[in-house]
């Protein structure tokens, strides 16, 4: 008897431990229910911030980015080396590299994407989804759905991270647009000696510079003769040379000011007085307009990238060798991280586009 009760003793002891191990860690394939918010067995793909945001609305814009990315730093080499082969000149060899890198962007978008949009559609279909878009300079999607739809995505195994369509600030300069000055140069130019660059032939002509900004006042005295659309009888073409996100304007403008305010800092030189205010004064400038009363959907953000690496003609075909040299992005900071950019960034540089970005710039741009 005594065996016996020793025997039903562990057994029970052994019940126990099992049982408990059993809700410690639930079996392969399972799910826990904490909670109807938990995303938990999603493994974090979903940022915290896209829950939150569910709590107040039942639908959410999002961007959801893939985790097959292209490597476009291999692209463009691979590219460079194939042009010095057939020993093209140094501009040829650049838009090969360009064209090659926007290539394989698009490729690599269009075969990893396939499942996710045909799901993207049914749910559409079902008015579960809706303001769907795609994009291939980071490989991603973005849409408004429901949260239930939203889980289904993040499960899907080609997603890496989905993140809250955010907006973002822009600081206020303290004088719209740019200064006029009719003698010395400006103390910045000063500082950085531009006149000595200027005498020896550095003034930044054959460059073209872009801004991601809030526009560009067109008809500024100061910026009008550098804009890339001026034709020589006078007309401009906007094709290829500007892109407004916000307002749809089909020629430059700017009605907040600091997008011509950094433009002038770049180009400035007022053909009537002779007078340089920007660094580069030689060079032509194109423009984005991605900032409305201060502030820049990530999505919209994510266009222009995408538009700057290769303007679209009317017709939406993306033209790489239209790009601009220099990518300015004047932005104010945040404390958001959005490591998705991070790709916008490495396809730039990738196409020999250098991106400058301001740095403490929180205040006055």
């Amino acid at each position: 008897m005594k065996g016996f009760k020793r025997r039903k003793t562990n057994l029970v002891a052994f019940l126990m431990i099992f049982l408990l191990l059993g809700t410690s860690f639930p079996i392969k394939g399972g799910a826990v229910q904490t909670g109807e918010s938990n995303l938990n067995p999603l493994e974090g793909k979903v940022d915290p911030k896209v829950m939150q945001a569910f709590e107040k609305n039942k639908y959410t814009n999002v961007i959801v980015e893939l985790k097959s990315q292209a490597d476009v730093g291999q692209i463009s080499n691979q590219a460079g080396e194939e042009a010095k082969k057939v020993k093209v000149t140094s501009y040829q060899e650049k838009l090969r590299v360009r064209s090659a890198v926007v290539s394989g962007l698009q490729t690599n978008a269009e075969q990893t994407q396939y499942t996710i949009q045909k799901f993207i559609q049914k749910k559409k279909s079902e008015g579960k989804l809706k303001d769907d878009q795609s994009y291939y300079i980071v490989n991603a999607v973005s849409f408004t759905s429901t949260k239930e739809v939203l889980q289904e995505i993040a499960a899907f195994p080609e997603v890496n991270h989905i993140y809250l369509n955010e907006r973002h600030a822009l600081p206020k300069p303290k004088t719209a647009g740019v200064q006029k000055l009719t003698s010395e140069l400006p103390w910045n130019l000063e500082k950085i000696q531009a006149k000595k660059a200027w005498e020896n032939g550095l003034d930044g002509s054959g460059v073209v510079v872009a801004t991601l900004d809030t526009g560009v006042d067109v008809n500024h005295p100061s910026l009008k003769k550098q804009y890339r659309g001026l034709n020589a009888d006078g007309t401009m073409s906007h094709t290829f040379n500007w892109l407004d996100l916000v307002g749809d304007s089909p020629a430059p403008m700017d009605t907040f000011g600091h997008g011509t305010h950094v433009t002038g800092t770049m180009v400035g030189y007022d053909p009537e007085t002779g007078t340089r205010t920007g660094v580069a004064p030689g060079a032509r400038w194109i423009a984005v307009n991605a900032f409305s009363e201060n502030r820049a959907l990530d999505t919209d953000l994510l266009k222009a990238g995408e538009w700057l690496l290769a303007p679209r003609e009317d017709k939406g075909t993306p033209h790489p060798e239209m790009a601009p040299d220099i990518i300015n992005n004047s932005w104010g900071g945040s404390s958001t991280l959005n490591d998705w950019f991070r790709w916008v960034v490495k396809a730039w540089a990738a196409a020999d586009i250098t991106p400058v970005f301001a740095a403490g710039n929180d205040s006055n741009g």
